[in-house]
């Protein structure tokens, strides 16, 4: 497999480790200026902070029910990251970290593919700086780790497709990235794999695929799986093996219990998932394809389709796809670009158009989310910023740096921070540890980590279930929405704006016959 990228050489990019360092320290100054955002961070910490406290190291916990909603890799890495103490910005830097091996490998990627010249930097920019890449990647979830993994087998792939004669070896360490994808967030690693798999005879030749190559690898992972899930299995209970075996893989497939979204949603947000880069000239033309571009474009319109045809649709989702697109974006580098400000002035002209808007249920939460007047000074002199840069080449990859940054600004100067962070209300419940009740039958555990609790919260579903916690703890807390839902019928101990959806309350036990 000879055939290089047929493109015009990308001069002009910027050096990977200036675009590392950059991206490196946008999300280190994003996890100092932000709160742990609810609902993935808290819960992911809260569950990585179970297993530390609980020693649940096979099966993760959640509230004090065993959790099977993702593998254990990230909070066996947290819990790494935790030997020398137990700190929130160690944790929540984990996965970001890993989100820049996954960049720095996509770069490695490219070097292969079309050796010499700039391609390698140019996927570097232009994948560092997409916007899912630094929104997603960023923040403490498994995308950002199932993204190192999807790249490692891409790489794994792409070595065996070019080899002349592929060696079993080479297949074996494809099975070993598949275990570790399987590890990253399970089997949905298969989304991405397979479409690059099964068309390798379209991308690398007749020849290439290999049916015995194949199964060894698929041997390996499931090798390596089994060392941590028969173990779980065995000490699961019954709720944890159903769920790992059909809930959480083909359950979600068939019809999702969360995040149920429309068929058509991925192509409605495309345009969001590849600003700025989107408007690169010749980017959607048609023209002879060579083997590097059939690789890059099965990697990222296999999962595309296949995911919209799944139930359960998130932007992250695709977030393992995104270095396919950086590489096929990166073969177009700004000097073919077009009038990509045009797409920025639109979207700040919008953004403070939103923001303006005097009335109605949209402004009115905007409003009591976001400072109004903090948001024009830094959103108008962003507008300019943004703009120049789109129309200056070289800036062009600089433009959702710039924006992250001034959102990060936004958080730590406005309210948005305070209003996101669960460690008022965990700081009141921290006083009460095994004492306390969540009005609503679900806890989500954006408090456990951030108060450091030990003990589950009892979930409250009704009304005879609240007045039998407060009969059983005459000196509890119940804490739960203030504006929906299950509550207490009697005036709360302190009221706390927390989260988008309204105003929280803790109520005190003991001032229930007050």
């Amino acid at each position: 497999m000879s055939d290089p990228l047929k493109a015009q050489a990308t001069s002009g990019a910027p050096q990977r480790y200036i675009v590392l360092l950059v991206v490196g320290t946008l999300f280190v100054l994003d996890v100092l200026m932000r709160p742990m955002m609810p609902t993935n961070e808290t819960r992911y910490l809260s569950v990585a902070w179970e297993m530390l406290t609980g020693n649940h190291w096979l099966v993760p916990f959640k509230n004090g029910v065993s959790y099977s909603q993702k593998p254990p890799l990230l909070f066996w890495l947290i819990n790494l990251v935790w030997l020398p103490g137990v700190t929130e910005y160690g944790a929540r830097l984990v996965a970001p970290a890993l989100s820049l091996l996954a960049l720095w490998l996509t770069g490695r990627l490219a070097d292969r593919m079309r050796p010499g010249g700039d391609f390698g930097n140019a996927a570097i920019a232009v994948l560092g700086t997409m916007v899912p890449f630094y929104f997603f990647a960023g923040e403490t979830n498994f995308d950002g780790i199932l993204m190192l993994a999807m790249v490692t087998c891409a790489a794994a792939l792409w070595r065996i497709g070019a080899t002349p004669e592929p060696r079993l070896l080479n297949w074996l360490v494809f099975g070993a990235a598949l275990g570790f994808g399987v590890y990253a967030k399970g089997p949905v690693i298969f989304v991405h794999v397979m479409p690059l798999l099964l068309g390798m005879r379209w991308w690398a030749g007749a020849g290439r695929f290999s049916i015995a190559g194949s199964l060894a690898a698929l041997a390996v992972a499931i090798i390596l799986v089994a060392l941590w899930l028969v173990p779980a299995y065995v000490t699961g209970d019954a709720a944890y093996r159903e769920a790992t075996l059909w809930t959480q893989s083909a359950g979600r497939v068939v019809n999702s219990f969360a995040h149920a979204r429309p068929v058509w949603y991925y192509l409605g947000i495309l345009p969001m998932l590849l600003f700025p880069w989107i408007a690169i000239r010749g980017f959607w033309q048609v023209r002879p394809l060579d083997n590097a571009e059939k690789f890059a474009w099965l990697w990222l319109l296999g999962p595309f389709i296949l995911f919209s045809l799944i139930s359960g649709k998130q932007p992250a989702y695709l977030l393992p796809a995104m270095p396919a697109a950086a590489l096929l974006l990166a073969n177009r580098w700004p000097e073919r670009i077009g009038k990509p400000w045009i797409v920025a002035d639109v979207l700040v002209i919008a953004m403070i158009t939103l923001l303006v808007m005097p009335s109605g249920a949209l402004g009115a939460s905007i409003a009591d989310f976001l400072d109004l007047r903090l948001a024009i000074v830094v959103l108008i002199p962003l507008a300019l910023v943004v703009a120049g840069m789109m129309r200056r080449p070289g800036l062009v990859w600089l433009a959702v740096p710039a924006i992250g940054l001034a959102l990060n600004l936004a958080y730590f100067i406005g309210p948005a921070g305070k209003i996101m962070s669960p460690v008022e209300i965990a700081t009141i419940l921290a006083e009460k540890d095994g004492r306390i009740g969540h009005a609503g039958p679900d806890y989500h555990g954006d408090f456990h980590f951030a108060g450091r609790l030990r003990a589950p919260l009892t979930l409250l579903p009704d009304q005879a279930a609240i007045a039998a916690f407060a009969k059983k703890n005459p000196d509890g807390l119940i804490v739960g929405r203030l504006t929906e839902g299950v509550r207490p019928d009697w005036a709360p101990q302190n009221t706390v704006r927390y989260r988008k959806k309204g105003t929280w309350a803790v109520w005190n036990i003991e001032e229930m016959t007050q």
